[in-house]
């Protein structure tokens, strides 16, 4: 298994790649929280320049531009201690709040925050690929994936991204111990972390915004300038995987979605400056309908996923 550490601050084809992968191998990730902070000083120290900074990027033979990486993530891990910290004027109570920073405690499994506590929930907010044009900041999100602090992103998911590069330039960071949907004050609890995952090609198949693919649902997510740009991108994306896969006309998948979609917020941080309203739209996989992109697991993925959690449980004994 490969080992990657080396972080940037923008999705661009013209960052050097990490790492080299081939076709179904499998890759380990190391990365700072969103401040670079290693959880060793005091507190994180603000640099606007080195914002979300992400591991990679991987780049995996045989991708090409038109074809899609699979990222199955088969483990996230964190460390033991994270930050929250909100701003005064960022975000829907921003004209409340006031600037602080929380140095929060992960003990064992479970976060302590004041006199609450639960379990932790570790999650992967800054993942893409390469951009086919012009780089994007990593606190951008967009078709190529990137900072789409999609809470759903975590241990057992397969995220799928259109691959607009030749490598497909694979990199990923921004780990949270526990985040809401919306991450209305701006941060989760932000931490460092380390993702284990396989990336696999697909031929023959397109895809314009990322998907993931979670044990019951697909979610399509998109990211927009309004809520309601991005609300629109992701129903005309989910609209043409369907009538692909399902062979359905507009009208009907239209009917579905309202009966049986849900929509979701990962980012609403507004008025802040830079930052998308990120979404998801998700439906339920139909037990009488195929993969819509018929690309199922690999079938060795459990006992990966046993042999990643033995090792860990080994680390906590030593």
């Amino acid at each position: 298994m490969k080992t990657v550490e080396k972080i940037y601050y923008t999705f661009t084809k013209a960052n050097p790649p990490s790492a080299f992968a081939g076709d179904g191998e499998i890759i380990r990730f190391i990365a700072s929280d969103c401040y670079g902070w290693n959880g060793e000083s005091n507190v994180p120290v603000f640099n606007s320049e080195k914002l979300n900074g992400a591991t990679g990027p991987v780049s995996v033979e045989g991708a090409m531009p038109g074809d899609i990486l699979a990222v199955d993530i088969l483990d996230v891990s964190i460390g033991r201690k994270g930050f929250l910290h909100c701003s005064k004027g960022c975000g829907p109570l921003g004209d409340v709040a006031k600037d602080r920073l929380r140095v929060i405690d992960v003990i064992g499994d479970e976060i302590l925050f004041n006199e609450t506590r639960w379990k932790v929930e570790p999650m992967i907010g800054v993942i893409g690929v390469a951009p086919g044009k012009d780089a994007i900041s990593n606190c951008l999100s967009g078709t190529h994936g990137g900072n789409m602090d999609c809470r759903l992103i975590t241990k057992g998911v397969t995220v799928y991204f259109p691959v607009r590069a030749e490598g497909a330039l694979l990199s990923l960071g921004d780990f949270h111990a526990s985040m809401g949907d919306g991450e209305v004050c701006g941060t989760g609890i932000e931490i460092q972390g380390e993702a284990v995952a396989r990336v696999r090609v697909l031929k023959k198949t397109a895809l314009e915004w990322p998907l993931v693919e979670t044990a019951d649902a697909w979610h399509v997510v998109t990211s927009g300038d309004s809520f309601e740009d991005a609300v629109t991108s992701a129903s005309h994306e989910l609209r043409r995987l369907l009538a692909a896969a399902w062979r359905w006309d507009a009208s009907d998948i239209y009917m579905y979605l309202s009966a049986r979609g849900a929509i979701g917020v990962n980012q609403c941080v507004f008025p802040c400056s830079n930052v998308q309203y990120s979404v998801r739209f998700s439906v339920p996989k139909e037990l009488s309908k195929s993969h819509l992109l018929s690309a199922p697991k690999k079938k060795n993925d459990d006992d990966m996923i046993r042999y990643l959690e033995s090792m860990r449980t080994k680390a906590k004994r030593i």
